[in-house]
Parts: structure tokens; sequence; C-alpha cells
């Protein structure tokens, strides 16, 4: 593909970005020696060139290469690496006042938000932190805390400390003025982020108004990434088929809206340079509403450097854009290196901009005149488009999905295909019902069109996310060979330039048949098998067969590992857990599920009744419940049998079964 060829300043980006990776991924003493490294051949090559002539444009550009690698070390080492250290002398039990910045989740078990901590023990800090609430709180941004919490380092995000507090702990709250002038909020301590969470407040309110609680729950989560008022079921439905990208404000989204609003200034005979400020404007306004996530603001620097260039020259080169905008965002904010969305957005528009045009140019285009035929070759052409970019886009986050989630959704190119355009009609006629929303008839046409929408969205979201299958692990053993072989020959494919470009191709065939391969082979040999994990007085039993994971929780809930237990199980290809088992429930359970029940995929548990845990056990159903979870609640003294009857790996049944493993004692 010749990804670098004749593109030195992408290649300049992409050594500064491969170091930085690189960086965070060995010890401190490494990078230090590998930096000094460097910088001894920097100096020996300038000396090098400056006494010899020849062959000195391909020295310079060595030292240049030389340098971007010593740059993207540097800002590891000089700016994580002293932030980290600092850090670590926070730990421990403190009194801290902090800055709340935005709310990351909340339950009615606990909360957590995202803070700036502005003191510690009396001493002056501006430190970014997570602060988690064991006990549910209803704190707004802006708003200050002083409270004795529990500092730990978290060493793998741009918020360097998490505040434990515990619902003992004394707390003191300080309300944000929210009487403060307009003016005066701009410049007050986190005035701009509360102008953000007011417009997007408002926003949401809007939307509600305009189309009720639930249909308005997804459309704030389409427009602005906002998932808080979606079920937790529906968001793990759409993770489980794979479109959890369309709850991201990035480039599709910001593509649809500044391509409406550039079609209707160029109607309007609006100057290229006054449509390119205003759009950079607009684009700004998306990144607000998104929260300032890298994602999104990888996408609106590309859109901004692109409508540079357009005003200056009307050329660009993709694949310098994306490079030179991920670089500019790790320079600026280093911890973004940590952002598992930056690297996602990144990676699928590398694929979208480079391999995707190939196939694109090889799909006939429809003919022009207006008849029946050509409408349907044209709709035909733009849905085989969509498969072609979802399939691409899949194959360029693989390292991640494997890496990161350890699962890929085998339904996502279908769903793709029957969403994208959904979604598309969808973004744009919201946004005119935002417009009109006050105009009487037209509103409401508008308002049961965005409705059916979402109606269908999200029936083909169940119908999809319910199919046995829909999701495989990659956490097989052989799994981590096949896909480190796949992205050293894709990589390679793309730096050099290929006569046939279809070519790229064959890696991604290669990787389906070889994995699919390795799968049947694997289930052929292998048989159920069972595991125990103990830590302390905390007992799991786990039981998985051809994918199907059963777990048996023996813990008191203050430490479970049944997260350990589904991420081991995923080697043996289970993503979903069929049945757990409870032989206790706690207060303690209450948060150590909530966790568990949101981020898997869980079809039924089974709860104890104990005397004296009664409200435990049935707050433990309640919350199963809310995330779509079967629940059952059984006596003291029954028997666990294992069997796939009814769907269901692990089942309660009478002591006369010979597939008898173990009598569940319920006991406190």
């Amino acid at each position: 593909m010749g990804l670098f060829h004749r593109r030195p300043l992408c290649l300049f980006c992409f050594l500064f970005l491969l170091s930085s990776i690189l960086a965070i991924s060995v010890e401190h003493n490494i990078r230090l020696v590998a930096f000094c490294a460097v910088a001894i051949a920097i100096f020996g090559l300038v000396v090098f060139a400056l006494l010899f002539q020849k062959g000195r444009m391909v020295l310079v550009s060595i030292i240049l290469c030389c340098f971007a690698v010593m740059c993207g070390a540097a800002n590891t080492l000089y700016r994580i690496d002293a932030k980290q250290t600092s850090a670590v002398s926070y730990v421990g039990f403190r009194t801290i006042e902090m800055d709340v910045l935005g709310v990351e989740y909340t339950s009615a078990y606990s909360s957590t938000y995202d803070v700036k901590i502005r003191n510690i023990d009396g001493e002056k800090t501006s430190i970014r932190s997570l602060a988690v609430f064991s006990y549910p709180s209803d704190y707004c941004v802006g708003d200050k805390i002083f409270v004795n919490a529990e500092i730990g380092v978290n060493d793998q995000s741009e918020q360097l400390l998490v505040a434990s507090v515990d619902s003992s702990s004394p707390c003191y709250l300080q309300r944000f003025d929210q009487d403060i002038p307009t003016f005066k909020l701009l410049f007050a301590q986190n005035g701009v982020r509360v102008m953000i969470d007011r417009v997007k407040a408002w926003l949401s309110e809007r939307i509600y108004t305009l189309l009720g609680d639930e249909d308005g729950a997804l459309a704030k989560a389409f427009l602005m990434g906002d998932k808080s008022g979606l079920s937790t079921s529906l968001i793990r439905d759409f993770r489980r088929t794979g479109v959890s990208h369309l709850f991201a404000v990035s480039g599709l989204h910001i593509t649809i809206i500044a391509g409406v609003a550039e079609l209707l200034l160029r109607k309007l005979y609006v100057p290229r340079a006054f449509r390119g400020v205003s759009l950079s404007i607009l684009a700004f306004a998306l990144l607000c509403l998104a929260g300032f996530s890298m994602s999104a603001m990888r996408s609106v620097l590309m859109f901004w450097i692109a409508y540079v260039l357009y005003l200056l020259s009307e050329e660009n080169d993709s694949p310098t854009t994306l490079f030179v905008a991920v670089a500019i965002i790790i320079a600026v904010f280093p911890f973004a290196v940590y952002e598992i969305g930056l690297w996602m957005s990144f990676l699928a528009t590398l694929g979208l901009i480079t391999v995707y045009p190939v196939f694109e140019a090889k799909i006939p285009r429809a003919s022009k005149q207006k008849s029946v035929l050509a409408f349907v070759q044209k709709s035909g052409r733009a849905l085989l488009l969509v498969a072609i970019m979802t399939v691409v886009s899949t194959m360029f986050l693989l390292p991640i999905s494997w890496y990161v989630f350890g699962e890929l959704s085998l339904v996502s190119v279908i769903v793709n295909v029957i969403l994208s355009p959904i979604n598309a009609v969808y973004l744009l006629l919201l946004l005119v019902l935002l417009i009109v929303g006050n105009i009487p008839f037209i509103s409401t046409a508008i308002a049961w069109v965005l409705q059916g929408l979402s109606g269908a969205a999200v029936g083909v979201i169940e119908v999809f996310s319910g199919i046995d299958g829909a999701t495989v692990s990659l956490r097989y053993p052989f799994a981590k060979y096949i896909i480190l072989a796949f992205v050293v020959v894709s990589c390679v494919m793309l730096i050099i330039k290929l006569k046939r470009k279809w070519l790229m191709s064959i890696p991604a065939v290669s990787l389906v048949f070889s994995f699919a391969a390795c799968v049947t082979i694997y289930y052929a040999t292998q048989s159920a098998s069972g595991c125990y994990y103990g830590y302390g007085t905390s007992e799991v039993l786990r039981v998985c067969e051809d994918g199907a994971l059963g777990l048996v929780d023996m813990t008191n809930g203050r430490y479970s590992p049944v997260s350990d237990a589904i991420a081991d199980a995923r080697e043996r290809g289970a993503t979903d857990v069929d049945t757990i088992v409870f032989t206790n429930v706690t207060s303690s359970h209450l948060s150590s599920m909530d966790y568990v029940f949101r981020n898997n995929l869980i079809k039924r548990i089974y709860v104890p009744l104990i005397d004296g845990e009664y409200d435990n056990a049935y707050k433990l159903v309640e919350m199963a419940q809310e995330c779509g979870i079967e629940a059952e609640l059984y006596a003291d003294g029954a028997t666990l049998v294992v069997c796939r009857e009814n769907g269901a790996l692990i089942r309660l049944a009478d002591n006369q079964d010979r597939q008898t493993v173990a009598v569940v004692i319920a006991a406190d």
C-alpha cells in the first residue's frame, strides 16, 4: 500500500506514536537506557553528516526519524513518569479537597466521579482522579467535596489517583453557585465545565420533552454519547452486536452533521472561508457535547487540519492528517496514550482511509439514470459498502478486541448494514426536531418517525444479540499467535508498495479460516472442566463445557473472584455466563455484583433465602432483573447439577439426579 511513501511527516508522527506506546510497555530503567542510546546515535549521525557530504540527505532523514523516536520516549519519561512518581507519595488515608468534573457512574449502591484534587493534607495540588464512593450520591459538576479518603495509584489512565470513600467517612459538600451570571461563569473555576454541563442538561431535557423518556434516552445516547438513561441490558446488547460505536461522538457523527451543514451553506452561496470557520465552530461544539473524549478530539482535529489544507490548496492527504492529529493529542495530553477509545478510533479510521478505498473502487457505480432499477442498484451498492467498511474496521480493531475486550461480534456486519442508514437518518431528523420542536404538527410528525426508527433499531439489536454464538472469544490459547501473525503481515503489506492492492484481503481471509479450523479442533479435543478459585474465605467454582460457563459463588461478597473466573473462562471460548449460583448473600454482594452484572452477559442467577438476609436477597434479584438477568430463589439444601437442559449449564435439581456435583449449603 506504500503508507509512508512520499509521506515523511506521516512517518515521523508514526515513529513518535510507536515510541510513546513502547515506552509505557517497558520498565523505567529500560526506557532511560533506550533514550540515551537514541540520543547518542543522533549525535553520531549529526557528526557523520557534517564530516561527509555523500549520503547527507539520507542521514538527515534518519536523524529526523531518530529524533521523532526520542521525542516520543521523552514525552513518556518526563511527563508521565514524573507525575506517576509524584502520585505515589500521596498513597494512604488522606484528607482531600476535590472538585467534581464529571459523573462517571451512579447507582443505588455506589457512585464514581471524575474529579480534580485541589488539596491533600493541606498541600495544594492539581491532580486528576477518580473518586469512588461506596454509597449512592448526587454530586454535580462544579461541586467541591472535603472528605477523608483512601488514596491509591492508577497508572493506566490520566486519572493518576483513585480516592475510595467509605460511607463512614466524614464528608463536607460545598455546592457550586448556580446563580452566578453567565459572563462570570466563564472565568470561574470549573465554570466552562459547568456551562457545558448546563447545555447538555438543556438538550437532554428538550429531547425528553419531545420524544419521551425511553426514546429520549436513546436519542441522547446517539447525539451526545450519554448512555446514562439506557438500561444495562440494552447497552450490553449494543456491545454484543458490535455497534457500540454509534454511541461515540466520532468521525461518523461529525461527517453526517458537518456534511449537511456544508451542503446548506453551499446552497446559500456562503464563501469558502466562512464555511470553514462555521464548520470548525460546529465541530468544537460537538467536541464539548462529547465531554472532550479522545476519539471525538481525534475527529475534530482531523476535521480542522483538513479544512486548513482545503482553504490553502484544496488538497488533503488523509493518512498524514490522521497521524498528525493523533500525534498532537499525545504530545499535548501524554496520558491519552492509555485511552483505548483514541486507539480504536485511530485504527478504524486508518483502515477506512487506506484499505477501504481499494475495495470501493472495485465495485461498479450504478447508472445515473433516474429509474427504479438505478435506485435499487445505488441502494445495493451503498449497503455493500457499509458491509465492507464494517469488515475493514473490524479487522483493524482486532488487536484491541483481543487484548482489551477478549471477544468479537460475529453479527456486527449484518447489524451495521441495517443500522448505519437508520442511524444517519435518525441523527439528521433529530437535529431538525431540536430546531423546529416548537412548531406543532411538524414536530409531532418528526417525533413519530424518530420513535419508529428507534423502535426498529432496538428490535434489530435485541434479535441479533439473543443469537447463541453472536460473539466469539478471542482468548483461546492459540488466538494470540494467529492474531499476532495477522497483525505483522498486515503491517508489512500496508508499508510496502503493492501492485495488486486487493492482496490486502489475504491476511483477513487467512485469519478467518485458520481461526475457525483451530476452534473446531479445540472443541473436538477438549471436554468439560471445572476450576476452583480461592482467596481467603472467598471461593468460586467454575464449570466450562463447549464455551458455556457456570459459576458457584461461595464468597462473603467483600472480595469475589467471579470476574477472574469469567476472564479465565474466555480461554475456553466462553463469552457469556449461563448461570451463577450464590450460596450466600450479604450487603457486600450488592456492590461487588453491581459491576459484574453490568459488564457481563449473564443469563440467570440462583439466590438463596437465608434467615436474616431476605432484604439482601430481594435486592440482588431486583438488581439482576434491572440488568435483564433471570433470577430464581431457592432454599437451603438444594442440589446442584451440571446439565445443558433448557440452555443452562448449571441448575438446581432434586437429590436423585446422578449428575450431582455438590450440595449447595446456604449459610452465613
